[in-house]
This record gives C-alpha cells, structure tokens and sequence, in this order.
C-alpha cells in the first residue's frame, strides 16, 4: 500500500556455497500505481495481474 525502496546497497554477498541475496521488495506504493502505471497499462488489450503483500500477519 505505501511506498518501499527496498534494501540498501549491497544487496547480493558470495559465499562458500554461491551467492546469497537481500533485494527487498521495491515499489512505489499504491497510490502511484493508481494513478501513473494503471492509466499507462489500460493502454494495452490484456490483463493486469497485481500483486499486493503487507508488512504483519494482520494485513492478510
């Protein structure tokens, strides 16, 4: 619902066994997408699938 940036700079670390990650959930919040990526998606003959997620197991 709210804007996120993710996780700060370095994001991937190698390993002994590969390489690990934490990119976090990066988005701009719902009110923008509302209002700029929507409008911008309407424009092609498909579907739009959103994904929502929250921060506590209340938001579920």
């Amino acid at each position: 619902m709210k804007p996120k940036q993710g996780n700060k700079p370095p994001r991937i670390a190698e390993t002994s066994s590969g390489m690990m990650n934490c990119i976090g959930l990066e988005n701009p919040g719902l009110e923008y997408f509302a209002t700029v990526d929507l409008p911008f998606l309407r424009q092609y003959d498909t579907k739009i699938i959103v994904n929502c997620f929250g921060g506590a197991e209340r938001n579920y």
